[in-house]
């Protein structure tokens, strides 16, 4: 559908593009949820069993403890403010959305 020219789409068949991805964004929700369903079951198995990473079949199954750095922009701008908007740019992007 995303080749056909615009210029031939009517209010009706614009209308039936947002429904569909209002469809499929609902369907990505419950793909989502289920997800993470199915996730917790694999990390609680792996928490029962006190590791945290387990072959099973032909898969490897982890879940790490992962430290990570993070720059505290919070706090930088707190304390140094007028540093802080000296290294400020102002950029330009698009945002779609359907109300």
């Amino acid at each position: 559908m995303a080749t056909q020219s615009i210029i031939n789409f009517t209010e009706q068949k614009l209308v039936k593009v947002i429904e569909e991805i209002r469809a499929l964004e609902e369907l990505q929700k419950e793909v989502k949820s289920k997800i993470t369903d199915l996730e917790t079951i694999l990390k609680e198995y792996l928490a029962d069993n006190n590791t945290e990473s387990m072959q099973i079949g032909t898969y490897m199954v982890r879940n790490t403890s992962v430290l990570s750095q993070r720059f505290d922009t919070t706090r930088f701008k707190k304390e140094l403010e007028s540093v802080y908007n000296s290294y400020l740019k102002q950029i330009e992007s698009t945002k779609f959305s359907i109300k």
